[in-house]
């Protein structure tokens, strides 16, 4: 797909994994992906996963914070018009 065409009808999406340091999915995390304008939170399934889908092409800020683990902030670019799948790694801070 041209990078000039327009994105599904649907949106584009991002899905997020995440795993704890023995790689194990971690699940009923709050994930936060801002946007210009508005904030959209979604908790990963029992498969440590999270989806956030009808999105435009733009560049995202992606956060999970949660007491006793390393944050992860991190900017997600879709203003190439393509969906991504991300994997996080949850940290123990110690």
């Amino acid at each position: 797909m041209a990078a000039w065409a327009a994105p599904p009808q649907n949106g584009l999406q991002i899905e997020v994994s995440v795993t704890d340091q023995s790689k194990l999915a971690v699940p009923a995390l709050r994930l936060e992906l801002q946007s210009p304008g508005a904030v959209v939170a979604r908790d990963t399934d029992e498969n440590g996963r999270a989806v956030f889908t009808g999105l435009s092409p733009a560049k995202y800020r992606l956060r999970l914070h949660q007491n006793g683990f390393e944050a992860i902030d991190r900017e997600v670019d879709l203003s190439g018009g393509a969906s991504i799948s991300l994997q996080l790694d949850r940290k123990s801070v110690v």
